[in-house]
């Protein structure tokens, strides 16, 4: 594990980095499946943002946002390697695409930012501001995994 104070000082976080190469390493690094590499190319592309992040030339970490761009933001595939999980890479490259939808965003609007947590997460995007549904005024999220 590596110390906190080294590892926020020593950060770098790449906007539009992402490549497809980390992406699946890191995905491989936590004991997700695997994704067709033309599928994962053209989703990078179609991403409105994403943020790598590197620690010392190592891969730590990555995020995307996809949506609209306007009204609806996702947060997705938000995953860091479990060398550098619990010592804030997570936190900060949500904080990263967080500042790339204020800054993109139509001023005065409000904008809404969703994502599906992996389980035993919650508590690290609740600490983030977000908050779990169902609650009062908004039902569950629900998905459909389709294999074509």
């Amino acid at each position: 594990m590596l110390p906190h104070a080294s590892l926020k000082n020593e950060l770098l976080l790449l906007e539009n980095g992402l490549d497809v190469a980390s992406f699946m390493a890191l995905r491989r690094s936590v004991g997700l499946p695997e994704r067709e590499k033309l599928q994962v190319k053209r989703a990078l592309g179609a991403s409105l943002c994403s943020v790598l992040a590197l620690y010392g030339g190592e891969i730590a970490g990555m995020g995307r946002l996809v949506g609209d761009g306007a009204i609806i933001w996702y947060l997705q595939d938000v995953i860091v390697s479990p060398r550098f999980q619990g010592q804030g890479v997570g936190r900060a490259i949500v904080e990263k695409l967080l500042a790339h939808i204020r800054e993109s965003s139509l001023p005065g609007s409000c904008v809404s930012i969703g994502l599906m947590a992996t389980a035993g997460k919650e508590g690290f995007y609740e600490r983030l501001g977000f908050h779990a549904r169902p609650s009062d005024g908004q039902g569950s999220g629900m998905m459909l995994n389709l294999q074509l």
